[in-house]
């Protein structure tokens, strides 16, 4: 799963690269703001289903056929609905262009009501090797599609054709790639929407805490500073959506399967934590410092103003990566309430902070508000989810202690070697410039990290995991 996150990003970053020298930060705001206004008319449809049949290991053909139809019903509600408000999001914005934007972005909820359930087995059989294949393939679609639109327009039509296309392919990959074949029922529908109520509410504060910002800077700042910051949060928060969404993901159907037995839950928890430490935090302390180099060479001169922001953003991204297991526990224990109260509290400190920054500073403020909000909630999330599993303070410290320490001493001597180069290079000079820091910091990393293993073995982690495979591996090569 993180290898699939990996080639999806991969190919977003490229995409980005060429979108950011073909089309402006107004076209990225514009897009940002009907992304917005169409999330919040997505809530309609947002009981994560595939979350309920994952979490009911012993769903039958009923289930999913009830919460394929309702899936149908939501995406027409939905689109309906997206319509309708187009012309009073365009009034609000005060910005005309996105009515006509709105109104096609309706097909994509058409077109997602109609994707077969059945995907789901993916994800709840762990067979995670079709979910790859699944997601590439709709990505690469989106690429193809938007790219060459981009050359030929200029503007933002072609972000906005190659979402569409995107989701007809996964339409039409859902019924290729899976024989299941949903029928229209309803026969179970109390059943699967009385699970979803909490997820459906999960879901709706999920929507504030990804877009309050941009409503807030949207209205304030208008489609340019939207769109700076847009492009910022995307790069800054690369640790969250990239690497440690696909482990949650691909863990969740795992915590349901032992969530009865608390002592192998928890076992299973701080596995997985440990490997979000190991890859999400030097991730993050390596984006934050290599953003002049990046944006200079891979985005460009118009973009500068991102870099103070996708700094800020992404060492933020450091506490949320900590604390997002904790959400995939609760879901497997139905125990929904807890995720729905520590978001309410993250949104009742981050909305009033975004407030306060956003009219003085713009997008950096909304950012400030972001890495206030994290380190204010970081203890919240995990005094709660410790208690729950009953793991010591002294056992979550030395789950994090090595690769915190690796971490740590790999960015200073990564800053230490960009202050002593001292330039930032663009274009081709520049990616060689950024590849060349990125494997001094990963081999420091690496390193140190093994020096810390080897000298204190007697602490258990995932380090045990990666590097016991890995000398198992070469050893093999060697014979």
């Amino acid at each position: 799963m993180v290898g699939l996150r990996f080639c999806i990003k991969g190919i977003s970053i490229v995409s980005t690269m060429i979108l950011a020298h073909l089309l402006v930060p107004d076209d990225f705001g514009v897009m940002a703001m009907a992304s917005s206004v169409y999330a919040l008319i997505e809530l309609m449809r947002s009981f994560g289903f595939d979350t309920v049949l994952i979490q009911r290991q012993t769903a039958d053909k009923d289930h999913y056929d009830t919460a394929w139809t309702l899936q149908i019903i939501f995406a027409i509600l939905a689109s309906a609905s997206i319509i309708a408000v187009s012309d009073l999001a365009a009034s609000y914005y005060n910005d005309y262009r996105l009515g006509l934007v709105l109104s096609t972005m309706a097909l994509v909820t058409l077109f997602n009501g109609f994707n077969n359930i059945g995907v789901v087995e993916f994800r709840k059989k762990l067979t995670f090797g079709k979910e790859f294949t699944y997601q590439l393939l709709i990505k690469l679609s989106g690429f193809v599609i938007t790219i060459p639109l981009a050359f030929y327009w200029r503007n933002y039509w072609a972000l906005l054709m190659g979402t569409i296309s995107s989701t007809m392919v996964s339409l039409i990959l859902s019924y290729l790639m899976q024989s299941y074949r949903p029928k229209i029922s309803l026969k179970v529908w109390k059943d699967v929407l009385g699970f979803s109520s909490w997820l459906y509410i999960n879901n709706i504060l999920f929507f504030l805490n990804q877009h309050s910002q941009n409503f807030i800077l949207g209205r304030m700042g208008g489609s340019n500073a939207l769109g700076l910051f847009s492009i910022s949060n995307e790069i800054g928060a690369l640790v969250i959506g990239e690497i440690v969404a696909p482990i949650n993901r691909a863990a969740y159907p795992g915590y349901s399967a032992v969530a009865s037995d608390k002592d192998k839950l928890k076992e299973t928890y701080l596995r997985v934590f440990s490997y979000i430490v190991i890859i999400a935090v030097p991730s993050a302390i390596g984006i934050a410092i290599t953003s002049p180099v990046f944006v200079a060479a891979l985005l460009g001169e118009k973009w500068s103003n991102c870099v103070p922001m996708i700094q800020i953003i992404s060492l933020g991204s450091i506490f949320v990566a900590l604390n997002s297991s904790s959400g995939y526990i609760y879901l497997a224990l139905g125990k929904q309430k807890f995720t729905t109260a520590l978001t309410i509290l993250w949104l009742c400190i981050l909305i009033p902070l975004m407030f306060w920054f956003a009219p003085k500073e713009g997008g950096l403020g909304v950012a400030k508000a972001i890495l206030i909000t994290s380190i204010i909630m970081f203890p919240f999330y995990q005094l709660w989810i410790n208690k729950i599993l009953s793991i010591s303070t002294f056992k979550l410290i030395t789950t994090i202690k090595r690769p915190l320490i690796a971490s740590v001493a790999m960015g200073y001597i990564v800053l230490k070697y960009l202050e002593y180069i001292g330039a930032h290079y663009h274009d081709l000079a520049g990616v060689t410039y950024l590849l060349s820091i990125v494997i001094l910091g990963a081999s420091c990393f690496v390193f140190i990290l093994f020096s810390l293993w080897i000298t204190t073995k007697k602490i258990s982690s995932a380090e045990d995991d990666l590097f016991t495979k890995l000398k198992i591996f070469l050893e093999g090569d060697s014979c």
